[in-house]
């Protein structure tokens, strides 16, 4: 029985909001050796998720939340952008005295 359904069948208002995955947890999906060995390690092959930053995953619930005629709704909150870990490496140019290897895994 999913969520939506067993709130429903109990007779609460409800709005669901599903967040994707939060850009801040990015680093945690690298692991912490990735600024001491510069390998990035992924069980993602080529794949892509749509990381978006939780202030504007706040702000979407909030205009949600506030807004009227969204009671038993659910809202996907996502980026319409996908990133895969050679894009987001980049931003890791930051750091010249380091370089850094992408190893991908399935």
């Amino acid at each position: 029985m999913t969520t939506e359904k067993l709130l429903a069948d109990l007779g609460l208002t409800f709005t669901i909001l599903r967040n994707n995955l939060y850009m801040d947890a990015i680093p945690f999906f690298m692991g912490k050796q990735v600024f001491e060995t510069g390998e990035i390690v992924l069980p993602a092959g080529e794949g892509r998720a749509s990381f978006l930053p939780r202030e504007e995953m706040a702000e979407a619930a909030v205009n949600v939340l506030i807004s009227k005629g969204n009671e038993g709704k659910p809202y996907n909150i996502s980026n319409i952008y996908s990133y895969d870990y050679m894009e987001i490496s980049v931003h890791f140019l930051i750091y010249p005295a380091k370089k850094f290897l992408i190893i991908r895994f399935r």
